[in-house]
């Protein structure tokens, strides 16, 4: 689709730094940014008008176990339910999502039928590697294979590497989920002789092709692997703090250490959706309480580009050349003042009702037209 959101009020085009654009235009080409401030000339776009509006990058969501949706629910249809769960990250500003699901493939399939983007691939165990390395390309341009495991004691040392050096020569991104708790972590330590981390070290499988999620348990000798290797990492604090999980993950010290940090909202059984602000005032409001200060435009730069940077993807903030997923907040619900432009990230965080949510330059969310959505379901 090629569009364009004429006079927006606003444009925050970046958290970090805090880059707002007033009175200003988006032009979307085949899903990119082709212009961005005062744009002239561009004659056959559908236009949107933004100007009380205001419009900002995508959230990108990158770690989440879809499948938990059908228990939250109740919903007894796999499939109605994983149209319901990323319809219901589409409503949250949500443009793009990393799974860790079995039935990946159905997955995409979802995904496509809404038009988020979409990464997803099958989850490791203990069987030849080539069976998990033969991904289809599933007929969906917005799709990225991946793999997963979700426990490392679960998938047999031979398995796991040869695994890992068949996913390094394709260029495919492999998750692990780690050290999410401190029962997990000593059984690990306690099996294996190290932590889940170290192991990963001695075994010279860490690098930037590795998106580690959780580590809320990880030792200092951990975090040095981690800044020598360079594996990026997902945090999913607030679903971790309603599982009652203690550990925190050492975020500023990955951020410190410029370590490419997204956040995942893991799943629906204790929260019912997929809302990405939750997770970001959780970080906020955890690190404040262990004495730790981590202001919120650098927040909203871990959900949006830090998340993008974690899934690989040319997005999470509005610049030229850049994929357009992009959400759109309609100014004159925002009911707190005096409204001053500097405040739109507090706005946003703590009264952000998302009316449009686009993805690739296509509108896959907007509130006037939820008639649509009920069809689909």
């Amino acid at each position: 689709m090629n569009l364009t959101l004429h006079r927006c009020r606003y444009i925050i085009s970046s958290y970090r730094p805090l880059k707002i654009l007033e009175d200003s235009n988006i032009v979307i080409d085949n899903g990119r940014v082709v212009c961005l401030g005062q744009c002239y000339g561009y004659r056959g776009y559908d236009k949107v008008d933004c100007k009380e509006k205001v419009v900002a990058p995508a959230f990108g969501n990158a770690h989440i176990h879809l499948y938990t949706i059908s228990k939250a629910i109740n919903e007894q249809n796999p499939y109605r339910a994983l149209l319901i769960a990323i319809l219901n990250m589409a409503a949250n500003g949500i443009a793009a999502f990393q799974s860790m699901d079995e039935n990946y493939k159905t997955v995409v399939e979802a995904a496509k039928s809404i038009g988020l983007r979409v990464r997803a691939g099958p989850i490791v165990k203990n069987k030849k590697c080539d069976e998990y390395i033969s991904i289809e390309k599933l007929g969906y341009r917005l799709y990225t294979p991946i793999i997963s495991i979700e426990n490392l004691l679960e998938v047999d040392e031979e398995v796991l590497e040869s695994c890992l050096e068949l996913v390094l020569n394709r260029n495919i991104d492999i998750q692990i989920s780690v050290s999410r708790t401190i029962e997990e972590t000593l059984n690990f330590k306690r099996i294996k002789k190290l932590f889940p981390v170290e192991y990963l070290a001695k075994k010279n499988l860490l690098s930037n092709k590795i998106i580690l999620t959780h580590i809320n348990w990880v030792s200092s000798w951990e975090l040095e692997s981690i800044e020598y290797y360079r594996p990026r990492v997902v945090v999913c604090p607030y679903s971790d703090a309603l599982s009652n999980i203690n550990g925190l993950p050492p975020l500023k010290n990955l951020l410190d250490k410029e370590i490419v940090v997204g956040v995942g909202t893991d799943n629906f059984e204790y929260r019912y959706s997929a809302n990405i602000l939750k997770d970001i005032t959780a970080i906020i409001a955890l690190y404040r309480y262990s004495n730790i200060y981590i202001d919120v435009e650098h927040v909203m730069n871990i959900a949006t580009q830090g998340s993008y940077n974690v899934m690989n993807i040319n997005a999470g903030n509005i610049e030229v050349g850049k994929e357009a997923d992009i959400i759109v907040f309609d100014i004159r619900k925002f009911k707190y003042g005096p409204f001053i432009k500097q405040s739109l990230p507090f706005l946003i965080l703590y009264e952000g009702y998302i009316d449009t949510t686009i993805v690739n330059g296509n509108i896959v969310w907007s509130i006037d037209e939820l008639d649509k959505y009920i069809k689909i379901l």
